[in-house]
């Protein structure tokens, strides 16, 4: 299996490419088979997953009907046969394989299997998760995995989410009297598979907020994309997300004032550049947070960024087969965000009315945060006018992705990795230790 780290720009480039390739053919998406090990579950070439909003969670109705050779209507489930939407109906003759989409696990590539999250299972909690890291017992609560810092700033961000919450439920019921459906996001992670690992990352990605997307893809070589989705979110499986932020941001009026053309503090400086792309309708739009690069503004990576439908169709169009399709490269976010600058489209000044950044460091790193770093705080200041407090204030309340990486150094010293605190983060934000829950059987999943 290849790693994902060395090959990250040609992994992403793919994705990004059959993902265009899948909505000009109205196809579906695959997951690698490490994690979906049930191909056999999937519904049949002739439906349509129906997503079903039901409580707090989205379900996807598997199952589909067919008509026989008497004209009779079957209900049918679990069927391999025509996998979940067949293969490429009208493949491009010069696409080869990473292009063709996932391999079976006969051997056959063009497979797309259902992405809905359904499929996902909670699976057994890794054995070197404690329960004492995810709920701290009353001794502990001192010395929290996440940081004395860190558990003031996720309490910060605790109440953000509820103002999320509170405000996606409040655009559900206008949407529903509007008869209309609310945004859906597509998840991808990109991963590698390692014996010492065998997923786990991904796994506890799926275990905790990997559920909460609408769809969710885990890619480790080369896999296929889908159709029907407004943003695909794209991150590495060392990302902790805030599902709920993240929709609450996507549907605010700071986003349909930016879908109607309106420039913000980075691509303002750039007008003579991103004026044209601005007043596309549907206009392309790249989620993130800034990094500097050779003078720019660029998408980090690390706590991932979001496309909308406009930027793909964009990079389809205009990417594909001319942007570096065959450099090697770990710098992805760079060279993706390369292309979309000689498009005109600069990643979104996503933070918040505090100038909060919605993707950011941990929690713990958000704390201590002095004003430097790889993103250049002076040189965003200096070009782009944009302000970044430190500490606490330096994540926003409504803070979208963790990169869980950041931590990594003072976890070690506790013999603790990004896994555990993912699981920390999780349990916080969901309650999961409330009313005395401390073992691990106990916790609500």
């Amino acid at each position: 299996m290849v790693s994902a780290r060395p090959r990250q720009l040609q992994c992403i480039i793919t994705l990004l490419a059959i993902a265009w390739i899948v909505i000009v053919n109205k196809l579906a998406s695959s997951l690698d088979s490490k994690v979906d090990d049930d191909v056999n579950s999937v519904s049949s070439a002739s439906s349509t997953p129906k997503i079903i909003h039901h409580s707090k969670k989205v379900y996807s109705s598997l199952s589909t009907h067919r008509r026989d050779s008497n004209g009779n209507t079957k209900h049918i489930i679990n069927d391999d046969d025509n996998w979940w939407r067949g293969h490429y109906v009208t493949p491009n003759p010069n696409m080869t394989h990473p292009y063709l989409g996932a391999r079976h696990p006969n051997g056959t590539l063009g497979m797309i299997v259902n992405p809905s999250i359904e499929r996902l299972q909670p699976i057994p909690f890794q054995t070197f998760i404690r329960s004492s890291h995810i709920c701290p017992t009353d001794s502990e609560k001192d010395t929290p995995i996440e940081g004395f810092g860190g558990h003031m700033t996720l309490n910060k961000i605790q109440s953000g989410l509820m103002e999320s919450k509170q405000y996606l439920l409040t655009m559900h019921n206008s949407k529903k009297l509007l008869s209309s459906r609310p945004d859906k996001i597509l998840c991808i992670i990109y991963t590698s598979y390692t014996e010492e690992d065998c997923h786990g990352r991904l796994g506890s990605i799926v275990d905790t907020w990997g559920t909460k997307c609408d769809g969710f893809i885990g890619a480790s070589v080369y896999q296929n994309y889908i159709n029907d989705f407004d943003y695909f979110y794209i991150a590495g499986d060392d990302a902790y997300v805030l599902m709920d932020n993240m929709r609450a941001y996507l549907s605010s009026p700071r986003v349909d004032k930016l879908k109607n053309g309106y420039l913000d503090q980075i691509s303002s400086v750039h007008h003579d550049t991103t004026k044209a792309s601005s007043q596309m309708r549907p206009r392309p739009l790249l989620f993130g947070g800034p990094y500097t690069h050779k003078g720019a503004a660029n998408i980090g990576g690390g706590g991932g960024y979001i496309l909308n439908q406009a930027a793909l169709k964009l990079f389809g169009e205009n990417g594909v087969s001319t942007w570096y399709p065959h450099l090697t490269d770990s710098r992805e976010d760079l060279l993706i965000s390369g292309f979309f600058r000689g498009q005109g489209v600069y990643v979104t000044d996503t933070r918040d009315e505090s100038y909060g950044s919605r993707f950011w460091y941990t929690a713990e790193q958000a704390c201590n945060f002095e004003g430097h770093g790889p993103m250049d705080t002076k040189f965003l200041r200096q070009k782009y006018g944009l302000y970044f407090p430190v500490g606490m204030d330096s994540a926003s309340k409504q803070q979208v992705a963790f990169h869980m990486k950041h931590d990594w150094k003072r976890l070690k010293t506790m013999n603790l990795t990004p896994l555990d605190l993912m699981y920390r983060y999780h349990a916080y934000f969901e309650h999961w230790c409330e009313n005395g829950q401390q073992k691990l059987e106990d916790i609500p999943r």
